[in-house]
């Protein structure tokens, strides 16, 4: 009976055949697990970069005076810190109707985020004083395929 088993040369390669096929089975389902682990992760460092754009620039606003955010010879103290901004005036009309659009600016950073900074002047009348205006930060980037957007608003008073 050990002669007709030592014999057998077709046992031990069709167990290593099928343990590859089932390997083979597996491998596209973890690819798939480990790659959608992968871009969680990096959408969750690239969202926290984002957030600590918005930080940034919350607490220069919060540093800076309220008459700073004027706009004087197309520039104010927000476009000389954040040098890759471009400075529009006025595009657009906010979706607020007591809200009146001072300035817009956008630029892209050295890593793929799109940054927006609007300026709205909350003014309901022309007879109210100018004590508040909202900042609105938008910032864009791109996560695989898909196009992620953070958008955070703030008032400052005067």
């Amino acid at each position: 009976m050990k002669d007709f088993l030592k014999k057998e040369k077709g046992l031990i390669a069709s167990d290593g055949l099928i343990a590859i096929m089932i390997l083979a089975l597996f491998a596209g389902i973890i690819a798939t697990i480990l790659y959608n682990i992968y871009i969680s992760n990096t959408s969750l460092k690239r969202m926290s970069t984002a957030n600590l754009f918005i930080v940034d620039i919350f607490e220069y606003i919060d540093k800076i005076d309220y008459t700073d955010l004027d706009l004087v010879d197309d520039t104010n103290s927000i476009k000389q810190k954040y040098t890759y901004l471009s400075l529009s005036i006025a595009p657009g009309t906010p979706e607020d109707e007591d809200l009146k659009r001072m300035w817009k600016m956008e630029g892209e950073v050295e890593k793929g985020y799109d940054i927006v900074i609007i300026l709205d002047k909350y003014k309901p009348d022309d007879d109210t004083q100018d004590l508040v205006r909202k900042i609105t930060v938008t910032v864009s980037y791109k996560v695989g395929n898909k196009n992620q957007e953070i958008t955070m608003t703030r008032l400052k008073t005067k």
